[in-house]
């Protein structure tokens, strides 16, 4: 990382970013082409470790692709404020940012994939007490991100 300056290496820190936010951009490998998709998640973490759930369609372009090329790269962020400044060169963007990789593991298990999307679900709605149709359960794509490769970087609002 350039600006060592922003680094967040504090994991209850970078647990605060998971926790605010809900949509995460998945990187993928296709055929040597970049190709990104936002997602909604849920996530865990131990042991220096964050563990990205999500879910999606059985078939479909994304799935076509990480099943022949499961390295990816995520990125999760939030924009906290603008920062004006008194020439265009001088704004800027107070933000907190998670990169990092991992390969996708989707999961087979009936049991796991409902526990999967509890964690979605209680990411999205803050809610943990979730009900699932086993029907929508058996036709739905579940899959998991679990890396110990990753960065956090914060701007904060300069002070005056």
């Amino acid at each position: 990382m350039r600006r060592t300056d922003r680094e967040i290496k504090d994991l209850s820190e970078i647990r605060k970013i998971l926790e605010s936010c809900t949509v995460c951009r998945v990187a993928m490998n296709d055929c040597g082409h970049p190709y990104v998709v936002p997602l909604s998640y849920g996530f865990s973490m131990e042991s220096g470790e964050i563990t990205l759930y999500f879910h999606c369609a059985k078939t479909g372009k994304k799935n076509d692709i990480l099943q022949k090329d499961g390295t990816v790269c995520f990125e999760i962020d939030r924009e906290i404020s603008l920062i004006p400044g008194d020439y265009a060169c001088d704004y800027g963007v107070a933000f907190e940012s998670i990169i990092g990789w991992g390969t996708p593991l989707f999961i087979k298990n009936f049991d796991t994939k409902k526990a999967a999307l509890s964690k979605i679900m209680e990411r999205q709605t803050g809610k943990s007490d979730w009900a699932f149709d086993d029907r929508m359960v058996d036709m739905t794509a579940v899959f998991i991100i679990t890396s110990a490769e990753f960065t956090a970087k914060r701007r904060e609002i300069p002070k005056e």
